[in-house]
């Protein structure tokens, strides 16, 4: 079961585009504003809305706007690209150009963070400042005096620090195509409890999907804190692993080596 998919594979000047593009109101305008060829903004957004398998805008000859999904992604990229920019912005800084911008990133989201990071590195020109990318497991683990920004999937414990809702992530169930071939169809989720299971601890989960909610008990065969290690399991077919991002195993779901149980 799952919300809605991550984009990992956009690039942080799709998202760009795609913001000007909503904010001038037109494909013109935004390439007006970025400095580029129309037919380059519109070859990047439609890459960017064959990634979601939605559009994004409605186009007429008047302009461009939004439609239900491009308005609600336009809330998430804004989001995150003012989270990323006021911090690396700083590096526009003369005092703080030969500083390190020091982040604390989940392990679950090092590799999508990777990304953007790296599309903002080709955009600086001069005096580029080093970033430094530090994964942890827990919070507690970290001294946020340390970090410039720290992303995070938990409750803050420390109340001084400042918190914004930047954007969402989905979840899905995958196991490898011989463990499910083994294994009779998986049509509900109470199925789940009969079943070896990949996760970190023994819990109730609640499993959320458009059309049902339930929350069963996990006791897992297999215990794991990490996502790369319960994917490598799962692709073994070891079991069931539960709670994947979806971004992160997108490129064997793709290649055949999990599928999606119980997905849409």
């Amino acid at each position: 079961m799952n919300s809605k998919n991550t984009e990992n594979n956009a690039t942080l000047r799709q998202w760009q585009l795609f913001i000007l593009a909503i904010e001038k109101g037109s494909i013109l305008g935004a390439a007006a504003a970025a400095g580029t060829d129309p037919a380059v903004v519109s070859k990047e957004i439609t890459k960017l809305e064959h990634l979601l398998g939605e559009p994004l805008l409605d186009r007429s000859r008047s302009g461009v706007r939004p439609t239900w999904l491009g308005a609600q992604k336009y809330k998430e990229a804004v989001k995150l690209l003012h989270e990323i920019h006021e911090v690396l912005s700083a590096s526009e800084d003369a005092t703080l150009r030969s500083s390190t911008i020091r982040l604390a990133v989940p392990g679950a989201l090092t590799g999508l963070i990777a990304k953007p990071l790296a599309e903002f590195e080709k955009l600086q020109s001069l005096n580029h400042t080093p970033i430094e990318i530090n994964s942890y497991q827990n919070l507690d683990d970290i001294q946020p005096e340390n970090f410039d920004l720290i992303i995070c999937t938990q409750t803050l414990p420390n109340v001084r620090m400042i918190a914004y809702d930047i954007a969402n992530i989905s979840y899905g169930i995958f196991a490898s195509p011989d463990f499910l071939a083994q294994n009779k169809r998986i049509t509900v989720p109470a199925q789940l409890e009969k079943l070896p299971l990949i996760h970190s601890k023994s819990e109730k989960v609640l499993l959320q999907g458009p059309l049902q909610s339930i929350t069963i008990t996990v006791e897992p065969q297999i215990r794991i804190n990490s996502d790369e290690a319960m994917i490598s399991a799962a692709v073994e077919g070891l079991g069931i692993a539960l709670r994947i991002p979806l971004w992160a195993a997108e490129s064997l779901t793709k290649s055949g080596s999990l599928i999606q149980i119980l997905g849409e």
